[in-house]
């Protein structure tokens, strides 16, 4: 039986957490190229970083709700969530984190 020792496990999420938030950069300059011409790569690092603790909280922390949300915050701004009713009205949907995004996602 393979034991994976917690310095093992910190590598590895922080080599996944790398590979997502590189994939996440390059969707985002190629989907908003003004906002992140405007940011520039530390401003979308630090909205990813943002973001991702907000959608966390949301309960939508997949790479796909967390790269959901910040296209949100780009487009409605930030605190979307608590403005829009739209927004409020899905994130308190009794449905699972996929579906909720694909709801999300129409307003996008």
């Amino acid at each position: 039986m393979f034991q994976i020792r917690t310095a093992q496990m910190r590598a590895f999420s922080s080599t996944v957490q790398g590979d997502f938030e590189r994939r996440a950069l390059v969707h985002l300059n190629d989907t908003h190229p003004d906002y992140a011409q405007r940011h520039g790569e530390t401003g979308l690092r630090m909205l990813l970083k943002e973001c991702h603790a907000q959608a966390d909280a949301a309960g939508l922390g997949t790479e796909r709700g967390i790269v959901t949300w910040a296209e949100l915050v780009i487009r409605y701004g930030d605190g979307f969530h608590k403005r829009e009713p739209w927004a409020d009205y899905i994130l308190a949907l009794d449905a699972d984190a996929a579906e909720r995004v694909d709801r999300l996602r129409e307003y996008l």
